[in-house]
């Protein structure tokens, strides 16, 4: 409360973005950030699956906890952003229903989709490796393309898919424009990936004329 009094008497008209964990932030303090000028809260929404969310990633935090902060941040007139992961221990087809739907429900204007990368030191990678779930070693950015875990619960290639289709079974409940544009940027994506198609693309592209008016 004092950096949102604080905050726009120092920096006048200038904005910003914060990280927010559900519990913390009642309708007070959201309405005080956004007199302080922040335009956008971002959330660790992680998973759908309370069961998941509270014993495998130890975030003691409810759905409805989660709903209501980004109902409230709505009605105050806060963007929102929903950070979410795909393929930790103990994932399967159904959690990560759960997570599409939660996600379709709180409607969040931008999200973000990541593989679960076990890094050890950290709790759930040291678990993941005693286990005996980590397939391989890999660069640290695989957690944006693949999954390195061998779960008993779901497949690579199934968690890879959900990951790549993520956002476009969240929008196409409540913006079917968004997901129409998500699913055409994975098209395109695709195409580009492969040099044979992306030749017969440029050259279609050259014969049929294109009306920009």
């Amino acid at each position: 409360m004092e950096f949102c009094d604080k905050f726009p008497k120092v920096f006048n008209d200038l904005t910003f973005e914060c990280n927010i964990r559900p519990g913390t932030a009642d309708e007070e303090s959201l309405l005080a950030l956004k007199q302080a000028h922040c335009t956008l809260i971002k959330v660790g929404v992680e998973t759908g699956s309370e069961e998941l969310r509270k014993k495998v990633l130890n975030r003691q935090i409810s759905n409805q906890e989660i709903i209501s902060l980004f109902k409230k941040a709505k009605e105050i007139g806060l963007k929102t952003y929903s950070f979410n992961m795909v393929g930790i221990p103990g994932e399967t087809k159904d959690s990560i229903k759960e997570t599409i739907l939660l996600n379709a429900q709180i409607q969040p204007d931008f999200m973000q989709i990541t593989i679960f990368y076990p890094y050890m030191g950290t709790t759930l990678g040291n678990y993941s490796s005693k286990m005996g779930l980590v397939g391989r070693n890999d660069s640290a950015d695989s957690y944006m393309r693949e999954s390195i875990l061998n779960l008993p619960t779901i497949s690579k290639k199934e968690i890879e898919r959900a990951a790549r289709n993520f956002k476009f079974n969240v929008y196409k409940h409540y913006n079917l424009k968004k997901a129409v544009l998500e699913k055409g940027g994975q098209i395109k994506d695709f195409i580009i990936s492969k040099p044979l198609l992306r030749f017969f693309a440029k050259a279609i592209k050259r014969l049929i004329p294109f009306d920009t008016t």
